[in-house]
């Protein structure tokens, strides 16, 4: 994928970015009202690194429990893949800072399915992506190139 200056640029500040207090409340505020219907879902999924935080703050707002999606099996401590407590063929909500390749995507799906979690929803602060669903899983986004702010 090539990015534009501008997507570049977002990438590279985007930590600064959410490690602003205000910034961050009044995104996940926003992200937050993306949410599905509550009893459409069972709890919503961080994916390490960037969105665990929003995750964490999605789940303060929703009151929904939230779980941690490593990007790899750690090699000491608890050893899961997936942190946090959850049942199988429970409903997520996948939480993503940036969606940003569809093999992202795939490997966050394979993950979820291994574990025999259902996802509804993807939900998206940036989608640098053009498409609005991925394998009939929607892609809701905050910011995405067909709806820039």
């Amino acid at each position: 994928m090539t990015l534009s200056k501008e997507n570049a640029s977002f990438l590279k500040e985007k930590y600064t970015f959410f490690s602003d207090p205000n910034t961050i409340k009044k995104a996940s505020k926003k992200l937050c009202k993306l949410l599905p219907s509550p009893s459409s879902y069972d709890r919503l999924v961080g994916v390490e690194l960037g969105s665990v935080a929003l995750a964490s703050l999605l789940s303060l707002n929703s009151k929904k429990p939230s779980l941690l999606l490593r990007k790899a099996s750690k090699k000491y401590g608890t050893l899961k893949l997936i942190e946090g407590n959850f049942n199988k063929h429970e409903t997520v909500v996948i939480i993503e800072d940036v969606l940003h390749s569809e093999e992202q995507i795939s490997e966050t799906l394979e993950k979820l399915e291994t574990a025999e979690l259902n996802v509804h929803s993807i939900i998206t602060y940036k989608n640098f992506l053009s498409i609005e669903n991925f394998k009939n899983i929607p892609i809701i986004s905050l910011i995405s190139e067909k709806n820039e702010v």
